[in-house]
């Protein structure tokens, strides 16, 4: 049994399953695909405005390869493949907003220690 009707195997539907664009940036890959020559491929139009790299594409070419096969072997792996991919990206953007996080309370106490507590909030508001 080959994949069913309502999984997407769209290079689009892949990159964001592994967290690698949003919708937004999507839609406007797909509208320049419209405005351009319909020859442009929308995964090169994501590499040209450096939104994924061209290793980031072939990753996601090779779990299409396998998400359209016939080989249920092949579908498994490139379905573990995106969900790693969607795992790797998900723990980097925790880690940017715990930067960031870290970085918003830095300025707002004026405190340039990296790991500030509530109880170190406390202390500092109090005294």
């Amino acid at each position: 049994m080959r994949n069913s009707d309502d999984e997407d195997t769209s290079i689009g539907g892949i990159l964001i399953a592994m967290g690698l664009v949003n919708d937004g940036q999507l839609a406007m890959a797909i509208h320049k695909h419209q405005e351009a020559d319909r020859d442009t491929l929308i995964g090169l139009l994501l590499v040209s405005e450096g939104v994924i790299t061209e290793d980031q594409l072939e990753e996601a070419l090779s779990a299409q390869e396998g998400l359209r096969s016939w080989s249920r072997h092949k579908r498994a792996l490139a379905q573990a493949d995106i969900a790693q991919a969607s795992g790797s990206a998900l723990q980097k953007t925790m880690r940017r907003i715990r930067n960031r996080s870290a970085e918003v309370r830095r300025e707002a106490t004026g405190d340039s220690h990296l790991a500030i507590t509530p109880p170190m909030l406390a202390t500092k508001d109090s005294g």
